[in-house]
């Protein structure tokens, strides 16, 4: 399968993305994906018109770091971005496009993983596909390492605990940027 992933900074605010969503759109074999916050897809104007204008086969990659609003918030750096995010999900699977949850596994979070696996059974379970992602440091989480940086194997039991939770309502899951030999 070919793959075309388009990302940012945040992508949603470049005057440029109909353009290339409509480009897209000849080439019906390439499976398009795109890491966006989610949070310009609470104007459900914005919504529709990114929809309309993107290939059939779009797939929206959201990152949710906790089910805890505040603690969203605190992460991205951006007090109602937990608000925006969620109304930006409900608003991109009314037009019945694939949404997939990404949750960064982080040293801040880690420990309530399991709540934020039950929050999007609860709250999200037409969401496609969850994607469990083991941290990349570099970037802002470079900087910040001691503050957002766990050993992998330290929460395994955390993470088998929101797998079965998440498998449990027939919700897809893919974990990427782990080891395999520290994976239960």
């Amino acid at each position: 399968m070919r793959e075309i992933c388009i990302s940012g900074g945040e992508p949603t605010t470049n005057d440029d993305l109909l353009e290339i969503l409509f480009k897209l759109k000849k080439f019906p074999y390439v499976q398009p994906i795109i890491l966006t916050n989610g949070r310009h897809f609470c104007d459900i104007e914005f919504a529709k018109k990114i929809v309309e204008m993107s290939p059939y086969n779009m797939v929206y990659a959201i990152p949710l770091y906790s089910s805890v609003s505040y603690i969203h918030d605190k992460i991205v750096g951006v007090n109602g971005a937990f608000e925006e995010t969620i109304r930006g999900i409900y608003n991109l699977t009314k037009f019945r496009v694939p949404v997939e949850i990404r949750i960064v596994l982080m040293k801040q979070t880690i420990f309530s993983l399991t709540e934020l696996a039950n929050y999007i059974g609860w709250n999200l379970p037409m969401t496609v596909h969850v994607a469990f992602m083991g941290m990349e440091v570099q970037g802002r989480a470079d900087e910040n390492q001691k503050l957002v940086w766990i050993e992998p194997s330290e929460y395994m039991n955390e993470l088998s605990f929101a797998i079965t939770v998440l498998n449990n309502r027939n919700i897809n899951i893919s974990i990427y940027n782990l080891p395999l030999c520290l994976l239960p």
